[in-house]
């Protein structure tokens, strides 16, 4: 009888020993799948950003080489800023379908989603502008190309004139090279001048036919400029607020992947938090 109760409170025993066994090797089973499952995301959160830094790198490279002689970096930069996005969109599309993780990581994958395809529009679109810049460069050169010449068919105090073409021409080229806005504000500064110049001149010369018949030449080619140069700015006026634009949603991105790192540290925090509890439970249980 004594032989069969020590039996049986052994076998208790090895029973309660076996089960706690099972409870703290399938915690610790369940923890090591959430670090690993963690530990991906974090990782593969790290080489988006790291991705996206370069894609970042490209842009820079595309605006500095926003003038005749970069204009082949510029196609390069934009062909890989293109590439890594279209990378970066791919990786999370496999992502969302992977995700087996918290509701709010399927939402900020979605998000980042949203960001790059928005980023990628907004760097295409760029581009287009840029393209129709660089359309309107040599028509507008082409229009000072003998416009000296008309000038001087005028004869009659043209040095006004002469000097005011050359002067705005060269403000052209140089606006053309770097848009900037001192370069516009001085561009437009030499118009008005360039116009007064003419239209002075047509007061003087308001009497002779032959003359009023040059006037009509020039003007018409400085309203062919004008016009040329009003659809560049209108151009350059777009591609600010598309920079605006990619400046925003670079700022997003990077606030969606800090977010998302940090709640893998946070997850991380928890499942460590969670095992303990569970082994310091059965430690308790097995000591009572």
């Amino acid at each position: 009888m004594k032989s069969w109760k020590l039996r049986k409170q052994l076998a208790l025993g090895f029973a309660v020993v076996l089960l706690f066994t099972c409870i703290v090797g399938g915690a610790g089973l369940l923890s090591l799948t959430d670090v690993v499952n963690t530990m991906t995301v974090f990782q593969q959160t790290s080489s988006a950003q790291a991705q996206f830094a370069q894609v970042r790198e490209q842009y820079y490279i595309y605006l500095l080489n926003s003038h005749e002689a970069g204009r082949q970096a510029q196609v390069e930069a934009r062909d890989k800023a293109l590439a890594a996005l279209d990378g970066l969109v791919l990786g999370v599309e496999k992502g969302l379908l992977g995700n087996t993780g918290a509701a709010a990581r399927g939402d900020s994958l979605a998000n980042l989603k949203t960001q790059y395809e928005a980023y990628r529009q907004a760097f295409q679109l760029l581009h287009e502008d840029e393209t129709k810049k660089t359309a309107l460069i040599g028509p507008t050169h082409k229009l000072f190309d003998g416009y000296e010449e008309l000038i001087k068919t005028g004869s009659f105090r043209i040095d006004d004139l002469i000097l005011g073409a050359k002067v705005y021409s060269s403000s052209i080229q140089t606006y053309f090279e770097r848009a900037t806005e001192s370069g516009k504000n001085t561009t437009t500064a030499n118009a008005g001048k360039f116009e007064e110049s003419i239209e002075a001149w047509r007061k003087l010369i308001e009497n002779s036919e032959s003359l009023k018949e040059v006037y009509g030449k020039i003007n018409e080619r400085f309203k062919n400029i004008q016009g040329n140069l009003q659809e560049y700015y209108n151009r350059v006026e777009h591609q600010l607020g598309l920079i605006s634009k990619m400046q925003a949603i670079d700022t997003e991105v990077n606030a969606i992947s800090l977010t998302m790192m940090e709640g893998s540290r946070q997850q991380m925090a928890k499942v460590n938090g969670i095992s303990r509890t569970i082994i310091a439970a059965a430690l308790l249980i097995a000591i009572a």
